[in-house]
């Protein structure tokens, strides 16, 4: 990759990783006014939607494959799980503790891609991967200081592992196919399993100002905008590399959690955000 390419590359890991940060806000203000799965459903039925009307007004779009479609839907059910686990595990632990559960997905990533992909783990990879980490363990260092781990805590983690098989299996057999009809189509296939999982609760959806607005901005820029762009970068970057910059994500939470809800930034989060740093640096050299 050349120096103007990686550039490029960077910035838009950089973007990402700001969205990724403000989903999570914003779930977290959707719950705790709506049924969990009823939110995520409409998301993300409603941004694959959103997907496949733009890829079939393209100018070149083509049908997709069918295996391409299995492979889109099978994306769609390892999503569902990956969905309900984060959504329901968020009821019971804060932005700050799911944004260091969620985003350990780059260690499982590390992993799976070493077996399933035949990348190389360099020494390099391997210590932007440990910076990275422990960076974000000092970020919430005093959320884990008890040791102990809710029931909301084993969720988020399952929903991690999910995430990083979903990614895994999506750089191995997706190949060169069009990313936006793969996304769309499994966005479409996750929400409606999630919308149908949503009968099983008892909890009546209250439509609300907060709940449009919280909607809509999960659809239009962490979902129709993120997603499409995170896979972007899947196909044109390693996936570990990708991961990696995710590690800034509980970074920008930290922000945002001191922006939109007054929350002090401490000396050990402020550390870990420069351990995050060094191990982008490491990865980019």
């Amino acid at each position: 990759m050349n120096a103007k390419l990686r550039f490029k590359s960077s910035f838009l890991l950089l973007v990402l990783s700001l969205v990724f940060a403000s989903d999570l806000v914003a779930i977290k203000f959707g719950i705790s006014g709506s049924p969990p799965l009823i939110l995520a459903g409409l998301r993300y039925f409603l941004s694959g939607l959103i997907l496949l009307l733009i890829t079939v007004a393209m100018p070149k779009s083509r049908p997709i494959s069918r295996r391409t479609l299995g492979i889109a839907v099978f994306l769609g059910g390892l999503a569902t799980i990956e969905f309900t686990c984060l959504y329901l595990g968020m009821q019971y632990i804060s932005v700050g503790e799911t944004s260091i559960l969620y985003y350990t997905h780059p260690i499982f990533v590390a992993g799976l891609a070493t077996f399933l992909l035949k990348e190389s783990f360099s020494w390099k990879k391997a210590s932007a991967l440990l910076f990275g980490f422990l960076g974000i363990l000092l970020l919430f260092a005093e959320n884990l200081s008890t040791g102990v781990v809710s029931i909301g805590g084993l969720l988020v983690l399952a929903s991690a592992f999910a995430w990083a098989l979903g990614i895994v299996v999506f750089k191995r057999l997706v190949g060169d196919e069009n990313y936006l009809p793969v996304t769309s189509v499994f966005l479409l296939s996750s929400g409606a399993l999630l919308l149908m999982l949503s009968l099983l609760s008892d909890i009546a959806l209250t439509i609300s100002l907060q709940f449009v607005l919280v909607l809509a901005y999960l659809i239009i820029v962490c979902s129709a905008f993120g997603i499409a762009l995170y896979y972007y970068l899947l196909r044109h970057n390693e996936v570990t590399r990708v991961s990696t910059w995710l590690f800034l994500v509980p970074a920008f939470g930290v922000f945002l959690g001191w922006l939109f809800l007054g929350e002090n930034i401490r000396l050990n989060e402020i550390i870990g955000i420069v351990c995050v740093a060094v191990g982008i640096v490491i990865l980019n050299k």
